[in-house]
C-alpha cells in the first residue's frame, strides 16, 4: 500500500511539474493584448508613432545583414523580420505598467524571485547567478519551450530579488 501511495505521489508531482515548468510561445502575451508574433501592419495600426526602430543589441537576433532592425515599444523589443514582428525581450526597469501574461499567471517588475521559487520550483531550483555590465549580481531562471527542438529558451533576470528582464534567448547556428 505504501509503495502504491508513493508511486501515485511521484506520478502526480511529475505530471504537475511538466505541466508548469515550460513556456509555450502561444501561451505568452504582453498585457494580454500584444501577441509575441504580430504582423507589422497590425502593430503599426495599434502602436504607430509609439515605438522606435533601432539596431539589435548583440545576441538579440540570429538574422544577418544590414537590414536587421528592432522595434522598441516602451521597453518591449521585437525583431522585425520581413512583415512580421517577433518578440525578443521586455525590460521591466524601463516600463512598470507592462507585464507578461502566461496562461493564468503574469510577471512584471513586482514579481519576486521568492514567488518563482514557490510557483516554479524546478526552474527556480536551476537558477544561475550572473554579473551584469555594472558588476552587480542577480539570478537567471530559465524556462524551456514546450517544443524540445525549438532554438530558443526563456530567460528571466532577477536583480535585488525582483524581475528586471524577460528575454527570448536565441540559439544561433
Amino acid at each position: 500500500m505504501k509503495l502504491l501511495t508513493i508511486f501515485v505521489l511521484l506520478f502526480t508531482l511529475c505530471a504537475t511539474a511538466q505541466k508548469n515548468e515550460y513556456m509555450s510561445w502561444d501561451d505568452l502575451s504582453i498585457n494580454q493584448k500584444i501577441p509575441l508574433t504580430i504582423s507589422k501592419k497590425d502593430f503599426d495600426k495599434k502602436y504607430s508613432g509609439n515605438y522606435e526602430v533601432t539596431d539589435p543589441l548583440p545576441g538579440e537576433s540570429c538574422s544577418t545583414g544590414n537590414t536587421v532592425t528592432v522595434a522598441d515599444y516602451k521597453g518591449a523589443r521585437y525583431e522585425i523580420i520581413n512583415d512580421t514582428l517577433q518578440f525578443r525581450s521586455i525590460d521591466f526597469s524601463r516600463r512598470r505598467n507592462m507585464y507578461i501574461q502566461f496562461k493564468n499567471d503574469w510577471f512584471d517588475h513586482s514579481t519576486t524571485f521568492k514567488y518563482f521559487k514557490k510557483a516554479y520550483p524546478i526552474a527556480a531550483g536551476m537558477a544561475e547567478e550572473y554579473v551584469d555590465e555594472n558588476g552587480e549580481t542577480g539570478q537567471i531562471i530559465t524556462f524551456f519551450p514546450e517544443d524540445e527542438n525549438a532554438l530558443y529558451e526563456w530567460r528571466l533576470y532577477f536583480k535585488d530579488g525582483k524581475l528586471e528582464t524577460f528575454e527570448c534567448f536565441l540559439y544561433c547556428f
